[in-house]
């Protein structure tokens, strides 16, 4: 239910589960790779997009390529294009290994176009893991509070971190990951607005509710209907 609008020499990062309704591109490259092929949690230590580019961001991340990399881009998609079709063993792991450059790349410039400290690498890490943390656990756990202790951090620490770096508080990163699960779930599949409150933590419908339209300006119900 989200409207993106892309500009020429834009990347834009999706999971599985995001659901695209509809699109229109002039032009569009896609690299699309599984968990089986480079999976992003496991090898994260070398790449540092977990929690970045995949998995950990309430928006989809946009990155937008200055002209100064934008050869840098061609070229590497010109790699991409000519090793896959070659005939040859080692055609795996070469994409692989492109497939990784790609993303160092991109990783460099998101952190350049969205944090304000982009030499504070710890507290980038902190954020990283916080966001991917958030991802992997918002229907268990929705407080500061449950994150922090998972981090060895005080709320007020993480809250001091994301106020130097990022414009969205610890709270807003949870808030906005359970709007979008709400989405989801109120608009793909039949469960009762019941339901979808007890499975996202709330204490009852009516706290659900409130939640939703603070947020939504309409409440769960219309919003279904719509």
């Amino acid at each position: 239910g989200v409207v993106y609008k892309l500009k020429r020499n834009a990347v834009f990062f999706l999971t599985g589960l995001q659901h695209i309704d509809n699109y229109s591109f002039g032009s569009l490259n896609v690299i699309q790779f599984n968990k089986a092929f480079y999976c992003v949690e496991n090898h994260d230590n070398e790449v540092g997009c977990r929690g970045l580019l995949f998995f950990g961001s309430s928006e989809t991340p946009i990155l937008h390529i200055d002209k100064d990399q934008q050869e840098k881009f061609k070229l590497l998609w010109q790699s991409i294009l000519i090793e896959i079709e070659e005939e040859d063993p080692l055609k795996v792991d070469m994409l692989r290994v492109l497939l990784k450059r790609f993303l160092i790349l991109c990783v460099r410039i998101y952190r350049k176009q969205n944090f304000q400290q982009v030499k504070d690498s710890k507290s980038i890490g902190i954020i990283k893991e916080y966001s991917y943390l958030v991802e992997k656990h918002y229907k268990e756990y929705a407080s500061v509070s449950d994150y922090a202790r998972m981090l060895f951090k005080s709320p007020k620490t993480l809250s001091n971190i994301f106020k130097k770096h990022i414009d969205k508080t610890p709270l807003q990163i949870i808030n906005e990951r359970r709007l979008i699960e709400a989405k989801r779930l109120i608009r793909y599949t039949e469960d009762s607005i019941q339901e979808i409150s007890d499975e996202l933590l709330f204490m009852d419908v009516q706290a659900f509710s409130h939640f939703f339209k603070k947020h939504t300006q309409v409440t769960p119900t219309k919003f279904r209907d719509h």
